[in-house]
């Protein structure tokens, strides 16, 4: 069966949302990976172990709040993938399976409504490796420091990673599966009208090349300002 493309996938949701065919959408359960599953068989992508939705690209339900005034707002990580440390080692991050994931990707806020449904936000397409390169470097960064700490055999945890983190993931506080997570506080940076969570730093590090970030934007737009 030949998968559909991203921008495919991209549209149809688009005309759902703007028809009204993504309020209430299926029922919250304690399955947080459902509403997504649900998204893909309404696509017609097909069950598989292949690394990406698509034919050329990733589909990524996230959980936001829905405020009163009808902004979105980032509170969760965004779950990426299960991390293999023997392939991790193997593997840079420009030629593993993770970059190919996250390349481009098509993100989707969800949020639970007060009668127990949950409903399906605007999508976004992004090609995160063009559009936004400084974004992709620290990605790439991230991973190459955790990869590097893995060969190193050092333990890695969930402060490690300005963007891309190692956290465990599974059922119960004393699962040692570990998986990749986005932290959120990038999201307002695609979503025009999603407001960030307030950034927690468990590190200065996170915090310094935050504050740099930001302050490279203001000069940039700046810039863009002064030249018009």
């Amino acid at each position: 069966m030949t998968k559909i493309t991203i921008k495919e996938a991209f549209d149809l949701l688009t005309e759902a949302y703007e028809a009204g065919d993504l309020e209430n959408f299926c029922k919250s359960t304690i399955n947080k990976g459902l509403p997504g599953l649900l998204l893909e068989k309404a696509l017609g992508i097909p069950a598989s172990g292949a690394n990406i939705d698509c034919s050329d690209g990733e589909i990524k339900t996230f959980q936001v709040k829905k405020l009163a005034c009808g902004t979105l707002k980032t509170d969760q990580t965004i779950a990426v993938s299960m991390v293999d440390s023997c392939y991790v080692k193997e593997h840079d991050f420009d030629n593993s399976k993770y970059a190919e994931k996250l390349e481009t990707v098509l993100f989707v806020p969800k949020w639970k409504e007060s009668n127990g449904m949950v409903s399906i936000g605007r999508p976004k397409l992004v090609c995160l490796a063009k559009e936004y390169p400084v974004l992709w470097q620290r990605i790439r960064n991230d991973y190459n420091m955790i990869r590097d700490m893995m060969i190193q055999d050092e333990i890695v945890s969930g402060s490690h990673g300005i963007i891309l983190q190692s956290r465990t993931k599974g059922a119960g506080h004393g699962s040692t599966s570990r998986a990749f997570y986005l932290m959120p506080h990038f999201l307002p940076e695609l979503f025009t009208d999603m407001k960030g969570t307030k950034l927690t730093m468990r590190t200065p590090e996170r915090k310094i090349w935050w504050d740099e970030y930001k302050e490279q934007k203001t000069d940039e737009q700046t810039e863009a300002r002064q030249a018009a």
